[in-house]
């Protein structure tokens, strides 16, 4: 291989590339954004080969030039180089100065330092697995006391360390002389950590909160203010509570949420779980008589904590009842997100009447989204096929021909490789053997026929086409020409640059895009398929003499009144109360008439009696 000079000489890399390679020698601790941490551990100056012995992955070869684009190189003052390199000083660190090494690994993670990624790179060495919790609770204390460490209320986010240790009063004369909402706000959720020091300096902590109300006088303009006017609002009444001052009333945050309301969705996953507690208080507060349903409609858009944090509001207001025929329609419409089947999953103990195959479709319908979606995600995807015991648990009390379609729909999915597929399905056929034979070939049909009856029986309505707004036909299409003219492309090129590092058995580069490629293929196909089968409408002049689709129909029942808006197959929105026609609740409503009585399919198998009182045509807008 060529000297540096050499190579910089030749312009086969910059001085900046050649500043890397000086560090990258035989001994250096590196980090690659795919495979975690490594030691150098030789270099080939005749064939320029690097060798790197990863956590994971030991002797893995790179050429010289990728291993500069991709590695990084740490200093020996990281904490994974204090880690591997000298680890009884480490050791000795987490004994007699638990401080100075969580300053150390804050620092050499920086912005990814979340309780999370410390445990992760402190554990099993310096510290044992078995007494991290102890050690880091002590740690933590002892890192809240030096007063250079600032704790977020959310673990997702990242622990801040600062050279200059704040007080409590410094942090609200910061707050106080802030010149806008933004500055104002971090000062604010700063001091709310600490909020019992706010009695020792309560005269400068009541002119704090008035200048904060002055803050949240000021018009929005744009949707991030609107934001932080409402996190303002939600950490201004928390502290207000602690000092036992009431805010000004035109200001008080149950008067705000008028104009910032539309923001709560956007928000409300991302505020600790105090604050959503608050706003979901101040949502109840200014919703009286419905505040149900607009706690129950965030559920399909929450995250892990937020459902915690619902389950938990409605608990203490004796509404359990509410939270879980919310969950149940929400996973019975597969509208429900991935984090929060998620937290299905994690709390299936508690969750019992959820535990079934039907649920099963609903993971099926979000692993597709994840896949598909703007913000691609492998988390639930991965926790089904880690998760040893889900598929036996959700089969623990089906019968033959539920589990016989749950194992179908499994062999029909295209978001499990060959692989994960056969390994999900040894699953079920280790606790119900006799399955295995309907596994090994579907009587009478090939599975490609068995996936086209399901395909067609999914959508037998109104001649086998499926009925849509041409709002959602012009969303399948914009989705359509999305993949074919940017995603597809994109993908492509992917795939070639992945190509170029070299040794395809080991570039996870290589492998993740064709992957992608695979999974776009199929989305592609699917889109396909259904916009030969869409018949777009505008819902216009429909038959109100019975529930037809483009009727919205008022029902009564034990739990008071209903309604419900029948739209075609692509446009529901539980938040409104708008459902497919090929839903089971729209199936068991068409045809009838005003007067007659219908029962209704619930989540746990049982029905609910109910009497239609009207029927009149929607006459709601889609997006």
């Amino acid at each position: 291989m060529p000297s540096i000079e050499e190579l910089i000489a030749t312009e086969e890399i910059s001085k900046e590339q050649a500043a890397i390679l000086e560090k990258l020698q035989p001994g250096c601790y590196c980090e690659h954004k795919s495979w975690g941490y490594g030691k150098v551990t030789s270099l080939d100056e005749v064939t320029g080969v690097m060798t790197v012995d990863f956590e994971r992955k030991t002797g893995h070869k790179l050429e010289v030039l990728f291993a500069i684009e991709s590695l990084t190189p740490l200093a020996d003052e990281h904490i994974y180089a204090l880690r591997k390199g000298r680890p009884e000083e480490a050791r000795a660190l987490a004994q007699d100065n638990p401080v100075e090494l969580l300053r150390i690994a804050i620092t050499s993670l920086a912005r990814r330092a979340t309780p999370e990624a410390l445990m992760a790179v402190l554990t099993p060495d310096p510290i044992p697995l078995n007494e991290w919790k102890k050690w880091w609770d002590s740690a933590r204390k002892a890192a809240r006391a030096d007063g250079r460490f600032t704790f977020p209320a959310a673990k997702t986010q990242p622990i801040i360390f600062t050279e200059k240790a704040k007080t409590s009063k410094s942090l609200i004369q910061t707050a106080i002389q802030s010149k806008g909402i933004e500055q104002a706000l971090r000062a604010l959720m700063e001091i709310s950590r600490d909020t019992a020091s706010l009695r020792d300096h309560k005269e400068e902590a009541v002119a704090l909160l008035t200048r904060v109300d002055e803050l949240l006088s000021h018009k929005p303009t744009t949707n991030k203010t609107k934001q932080d006017l409402l996190k303002l609002a939600l950490a201004r009444d928390l502290l207000a509570e602690e000092l036992g001052v009431q805010p000004s009333d035109h200001v008080r945050t149950v008067m705000l949420l008028g104009t910032l309301e539309s923001q709560v969705p956007e928000l409300i996953n991302s505020l600790p779980a105090v604050h959503q507690k608050r706003l979901l208080e101040v949502i109840a507060e200014r919703e009286p008589e419905t505040w149900h349903a607009a706690v129950v409609g965030l559920l399909r858009i929450a995250g892990q904590r937020l459902l915690t944090s619902i389950r938990d509001f409605l608990s203490e207001r004796k509404s359990d009842h509410v939270f879980n025929e919310g969950i149940e329609r929400a996973v019975r419409e597969l509208n429900l997100s991935s984090e929060g089947l998620i937290w299905i999953i994690k709390n299936r103990k508690n969750q019992n009447s959820l535990i079934n195959p039907r649920l099963f479709s609903a993971l099926i319908a979000a692993i597709e989204r994840d896949q598909i979606g703007d913000t691609r995600s492998a988390r639930l995807h991965d926790l089904v096929i880690s998760d040893r015991t889900l598929l036996t648990d959700l089969l623990q009390n089906a019968d033959p021909v539920e589990v016989r379609d749950m194992t179908r729909q499994l062999l029909l999915a295209s978001v499990f490789d060959d692989m994960n597929k056969r390994s999900l399905l040894a699953r079920i056929i280790k606790k119900y053997p006799e399955i295995e034979s309907y596994v090994t070939t579907t009587p009478g049909k090939s599975r490609e026929a068995a996936a086209a009856e399901s395909s067609t029986a999914a959508a037998q309505s109104e001649g086998g086409k499926l009925i849509v707004s041409w709002s959602s036909l012009k969303r399948r299409k914009d989705e359509l020409d999305e993949l074919i003219n940017k995603k597809i492309p994109a993908n492509t090129q992917e795939i070639a640059i992945a190509r170029s590092y070299g040794d395809l058995r080991e570039n996870s580069e290589f492998k993740f895009a064709k992957e992608q490629q695979a999974v776009l293929a199929r989305r592609r196909a699917e889109l396909e398929a259904d916009l030969m089968r869409a018949e777009g409408t505008d819902f216009s002049n429909p038959d109100t003499s019975r529930v037809s689709i483009g009727t919205t129909v008022t029902v009564s029942g034990p739990y008071g009144r209903e309604t419900y808006s029948i739209l075609g197959a692509w446009d529901a929105d539980p938040s409104r109360n708008i459902i497919s026609y090929l839903t089971a609740t729209a199936r068991a409503l068409m045809g009838r008439s005003p007067g007659d009585v219908v029962e209704l399919p619930r989540e746990d198998g049982t029905t609910v009696t109910l009497r239609v009182d009207k029927i009149e045509p929607f006459n709601g807008t889609l997006d």
